[in-house]
């Protein structure tokens, strides 16, 4: 018996230790481990973000076995699987080329990529590989611009956002990127970025001050870039406005910001790419950056993704001023809708997938739309068509099982 508790004591403090170090880590995409080569970003390492280090190798570009499989269809492409890969033959890699644009899933739990120079979106769903290799799934982004191996062109940014997307960007900010994270990826171009009235000089355009560098989400689904030049953007999706909200301090002057994720004490993490100086934590209240200590010097890294949200401590629940309209613990606002959304608060509701209906006064189903509650406490915006009628309609907020949840009426103006 004695021997029985000592072995699940040990098996319970393996397990939390693992959670421990799982829940601080972030994916980097690293260059060549031997240091031959700093600028082929070509391999995924877990690194724990409070000492640097790697944790996990998950793929090495030269010795992972993998298969390629068909996003949609999910068919093995066959000719495709490698023992021993090289960048001679790039459409045969792991990550096609290298990788500058990377973004994690944590519902699905699943990673993807952006091949630089390539029409591609690959992901690996982290959960079906085995001992015997990767399994890595392909489906072509709907590029329209021609010229792939232009420095504009290039989808460096990438990340899931808290409304469930994942959103890539372009180094000119004229392709903003949204594709679907479930069982069927969709792609979609939402267009250009433009530049608030404030931003003056410093354009999201500009190729010596707003190229490369990263994007995170925060917990409201607003898009922070941070290109490689430290400057920083803060991107509202639904307008596609980007305004320059100032620059990381503290960074040397030749480290560039590559990289970019939030760790669990809802700090910045940044890398360069041009840089083994390891990485940077930066607060983002003040945007002071800090050295992480202890953290590996061994490669540049081109890319970071995590599951954290920007300020996600401080996500807004219910507003008080909609305290009488609160229908199991869930509130729909503006009320009147006066622009081309509204968004729904969710306040103490189990996380999964749930679907947002609207009827119209007459019965017809005027939008049906599947969301993903990702936290108990999560408010989400809802985008209608253009196309969408004025009148009143009802919205329902329906659970997987069929059961309404919330039933209430809402005009639209």
């Amino acid at each position: 018996m004695k021997s029985l508790i000592l072995h699940l004591l040990f098996s319970f403090l393996l397990i939390f230790s693992l959670h421990a170090q799982r829940a601080n880590s972030v994916f980097a995409i690293t260059a060549d481990n031997t240091g031959n080569n700093p600028s082929l970003w070509a391999n995924i390492n877990e690194v724990d973000v409070r000492t640097g280090q790697v944790v996990r190798s998950l793929l090495d570009n030269t010795k992972t076995n993998f298969d390629l499989y068909d996003g949609v269809t999910k068919t093995k492409l066959t000719g495709l699987a490698q023992t021993k890969t090289s960048t001679s033959a790039a459409q045969q890699s792991p990550v096609a080329k290298i990788i500058a644009a990377a973004a994690y899933d944590a519902r699905h739990n699943r990673l993807f990529v952006a091949p630089l120079q390539s029409p591609e979106l690959r992901w690996i769903n982290l959960d079906d590989n085995t001992a015997k290799g990767l399994k890595i799934y392909t489906t072509t982004l709907p590029f329209s611009q021609p010229d792939l191996a232009n420095d504009g062109n290039q989808l460096t940014r990438m990340v899931i956002a808290a409304d469930g997307y994942g959103y890539a960007l372009t180094n000119d900010a004229n392709h903003l990127f949204r594709f679907s994270t479930g069982h069927k990826i969709t792609v979609t171009d939402l267009g250009a970025l433009s530049d608030a009235s404030v931003n003056g000089a410093m354009s999201v355009h500009n190729k010596t001050t707003s190229f490369g560098g990263d994007i995170i989400s925060d917990a409201e689904g607003n898009l922070y870039l941070f290109s490689a030049y430290h400057n920083i953007f803060k991107v509202d999706v639904t307008g596609k406005t980007a305004t320059f909200i100032g620059a990381i301090k503290n960074l040397p002057a030749n480290y560039t910001t590559n990289g970019a994720a939030v760790g669990d004490d809802g700090n910045l993490i940044v890398s360069s790419a041009s840089s083994t100086d390891g990485y940077y934590s930066v607060n983002m209240t003040t945007w002071e950056a800090v050295k992480v200590t202890g953290d590996n010097k061994t490669a540049a890294v081109s890319d970071l993704a995590s599951s954290h949200f920007a300020f996600q401590k401080k996500r807004p629940g219910i507003p008080a001023v909609l305290a009488d309209k609160i229908t199991n613990n869930i509130a729909v606002y503006p009320n009147p809708v006066t622009a081309a959304s509204f968004r729904i608060s969710f306040d103490n509701i189990n996380t999964g997938r749930y679907m947002v209906q609207m009827v119209d006064v007459i019965g017809r189903l005027a939008m049906q739309q599947p969301v993903d509650l990702l936290y108990q406490k999560q408010v989400l915006e809802m985008k209608m068509p253009y196309s969408f009628t004025k009148g009143l309609y009802t919205v329902k907020v329906v659970n997987a099982g069929g059961a309404s949840l919330y039933t209430g009426k809402i005009l639209v103006n």
